[in-house]
């Protein structure tokens, strides 16, 4: 009697299992059965030819989230498959990692000692472009999360003058980054008098006047002949430019929300001013709690109706009497929201009382999210453990070319955060990229959008802009925005966007 298809499906499915990497599986490892069976059942996404994704069948065409989310561990498969360890990322692809950058490369550049030059096409209109090395190959390489990358100070000796013009930021981060002796000896052994001349008067702009003269100090008693030049198109460098930083990750938000503010003060109307009646705003707060709590929940996929909150709202929820309660996850997730709802309402209460918003959210933040999940966990859909604090694990955006801070990145990533909101004087630029930067980090397992948009209106309210209300029926345009600002680093579409919603 033959098997039916869904055990053959599960045999088929064990056995690729065994031979994944990552959920990375090449064609040579299936028989032509397993392949055939898999990928028409859809456990099986096509990456290049004879390359697998094994993955559930629930991805949509266009769905972009499972190749993002793969991207890196692919690469670091196929590059070690091919090259073995003959291989690195070039110059500007090795800073890049160095210094922590979140955005999927369109085209990642790698050399390699042998294999001669090719570009390899990739899912989303991504690629790999492979060039020959030979002579100028790296003689030490450094490995970051499995992957070759030429060490940061011989990267930034090996970055063309474009580096500079084009990735400011980027290449002010990684001056700072990098350790000063180890880019002094790169220097002194090289040949190359442009790059040194370059890297020194790019300290000498940034502020850095001890590191610009030590450079130039070493080299000039080395004989070098040297006439510094600033490689920067930039008019000014950052005031960020004289600090220290913690790490890579905390510069960006910082170095982010310097440039972004002038933006949004351009776009929004000057702060009107907390209001005179707390109760009012409260009492109006209310009203338009329901149609808030909708779009929001509704934003995020949950299924909720105004009835449902409604209820919640008004302690009327009943799993025994209503249907619709006993769906357990979006009940839940609405019940959360009316708790996290009333704890965002009593910091406002203290903003109010005129304490500075910035440290209010620092404050208060946890217990938002506490409450947003505490019915989930007490009905047994979520572990208590998740109620620890920041994320764990690595997450993903959907559809986004943004990956989120890896864990060890959060906690001075979100302390930055918190500065720049203690020490921000315009409501208007708290609110907006206060809410932008808190999702660019992403700092929860779940919940950071409805958070997200907590802290937004949260500030707003510190400015007396009126609680905004991001409607569901918009989610496409909200969502683009703000994948152009982690991605592109523009925040004016999504600075006008939300003040559209506002008037709205």
């Amino acid at each position: 009697m033959a098997k039916p298809h869904y055990q053959l499906l599960a045999e088929s499915l064990a056995r690729a299992e065994k031979k994944a990497a990552n959920g990375i599986i090449r064609s040579e490892h299936l028989s032509r059965q397993d392949l055939e069976r898999l990928e028409k059942d859809g456990w099986l996404t096509r990456i290049i030819r004879g390359w697998y994704l094994l993955n559930q069948p629930v991805a949509k065409d266009g769905e972009s989230t499972l190749w993002y989310s793969s991207f890196w561990n692919f690469i670091t498969i196929y590059l070690k498959f091919r090259f073995g360890s003959h291989y690195s990322l070039s110059a500007n692809a090795s800073i890049d990692m160095h210094i922590g950058r979140t955005t999927i490369p369109k085209q990642l550049l790698v050399m390699a000692k042998k294999g001669g030059s090719s570009v390899i096409e990739l899912p989303f209109k991504t690629s790999i472009v492979i060039y020959q090395e030979t002579k100028t190959f790296p003689q030490k390489i450094e490995q970051i999360s499995g992957i070759n990358v030429i060490p940061l100070a011989e990267a930034l000796y090996r970055a063309a003058p474009a580096f500079f013009k084009q990735q400011p930021d980027d290449a002010e981060i990684a001056l700072k980054l990098v350790d000063l002796t180890a880019l002094s000896r790169e220097l002194l052994s090289g040949t190359n008098i442009s790059s040194a001349n370059r890297i020194i008067g790019a300290y000498h702009f940034l502020g850095e006047k001890l590191r610009s003269k030590r450079l130039q100090d070493n080299l000039v008693a080395a004989g070098y002949q040297l006439k510094p030049n600033n490689p920067f198109i930039i008019k000014t460098p950052s005031s960020f430019s004289s600090q220290r930083i913690k790490s890579p990750y905390a510069a960006r938000i910082m170095m982010m929300w310097e440039k972004m503010r002038s933006n949004v003060l351009s776009i929004f109307p000057e702060d009107p001013g907390l209001p005179g009646a707390s109760k009012k705003y409260f009492s109006e707060l209310e009203k338009i709690y329901a149609n808030d709590a909708y779009n929001s929940l509704s934003i995020e996929g949950y299924e909720v109706n105004i009835d449902l909150i409604t209820r919640i709202a008004n302690g009327k929820w009943n799993p025994d009497q209503y249907e619709s309660d006993r769906q357990q996850i979006n009940a839940m997730a609405a019940k959360g929201y009316r708790k996290a709802f009333e704890a965002v309402k009593r910091s406002i209460d203290h903003i109010f009382h005129k304490k500075n918003p910035g440290r209010i959210i620092k404050e208060d933040l946890h217990s938002w999210y506490s409450a947003l999940f505490s019915p989930s966990v007490k009905a047994g859909i979520l572990t208590p453990t998740q109620l620890a604090g920041y994320r764990n694990d690595q997450v993903y955006i959907r559809n986004s070319m943004h990956t989120p801070l890896p864990v060890n990145a959060i906690v001075d990533a979100m302390d930055a955060l918190f500065e720049c909101l203690i020490n921000e004087s315009s409501a208007a630029v708290k609110a907006v990229l206060g809410h932008f930067i808190f999702v660019f980090i992403h700092p929860y397992r779940d919940g950071n959008g409805r958070i997200g948009r907590f802290i937004m209106n949260s500030l707003f309210a510190s400015g007396g802009f009126p609680w905004t209300i991001v409607n569901v029926a918009h989610r496409e345009q909200y969502i683009k925005s703000l994948e152009k600002a982690s991605v592109e680093q523009d925040i004016a579409p999504f600075a006008k966007f939300i003040l559209n919603e506002m008037q709205q």
